[in-house]
């Protein structure tokens, strides 16, 4: 977890905004939420919840902008469907996944 954050503002003080994703893939989406995130962090308490397994470069980056993060028990597997069984294990898996609470940044 990073703690590193720069702020005008101390924690507490500001309104909470958290990121969350639940897929270990990632690209163009997360990249520019990121620059959101180095832009919002100076006057709100910004975080991200994050699907254990997430790569290191992805943590690095959120590292670099200066955001803390928190690791999820929630992913979806974007890879092709290959049997209807899969495709009925993935439903369940995604409806279990938005039941989780969200994890309070410590």
């Amino acid at each position: 977890m990073s703690d590193k954050v720069t702020s005008a503002a101390p924690l507490g003080t500001r309104p909470r905004l958290v990121f969350v994703w639940n897929y270990l893939d990632w690209g163009g989406a997360q990249i520019y939420l990121i620059a959101i995130m180095k832009e919002a962090r100076e006057e709100w308490d910004v975080s991200v919840a994050l699907p254990h397994g997430s790569s290191q470069e992805i943590l690095n980056f959120i590292e670099q902008a200066g955001v803390r993060y928190e690791f999820i028990d929630a992913s979806l597997d974007s890879g092709p469907a290959t049997s209807i069984g899969l495709k009925i294990r993935r439903q369940f898996q995604r409806i279990r996944d938005s039941e989780l609470p969200i994890p309070s940044p410590v």
